[in-house]
């Protein structure tokens, strides 16, 4: 009988070729993990900035209620503690259900939208509700 020893060239291919496709496997995860930390990340921040700017609004409204009430939209705007790659914009929508009833002179209730941009195209859409009631 013949004991065959060390491997054969097949063997060896197949080995490295195995060995090939989980280290790609890997680096591949590696990558994917990075990039979606790097997204939350970046909503995190967006979001925070949302934040900031609703509680400026009601700041104003609270304690500048006649200009918050002229709805005048910010078409754009940074904050200097964020950096000036986030920038928002305010628009405001009319809303006329029961209770919020809208004359044309003075509007009640509105939707304050605030939408966050960032980096290549990317967004974040906040709603905020206000209303003209003491």
């Amino acid at each position: 009988m013949v004991t065959e020893k060390g491997l054969s060239i097949v063997e060896i291919i197949f080995s490295i070729g195995i060995t090939v496709l989980v280290i790609t496997g890997v680096v591949s995860l590696i990558v994917q993990s990075t990039g979606v930390k790097t997204d939350a990340s970046q909503r995190k921040k967006a979001s925070e900035v949302a934040q900031k700017v609703i509680e400026d609004l009601v700041n104003q409204k609270n304690n500048d209620r006649e200009n918050f009430w002229k709805l005048t939209p910010i078409l754009s705007g940074t904050l200097d503690e964020y950096s000036y790659e986030y920038t928002y914009t305010v628009g405001y929508t009319q809303i006329d259900t029961d209770g919020c009833s809208v004359p044309p002179s003075a509007p009640t209730c509105v939707n304050a939208i605030i939408n966050i941009g960032w980096g290549n195209s990317q967004t974040l859409v906040v709603q905020r509700l206000f209303s003209n009631t003491y």
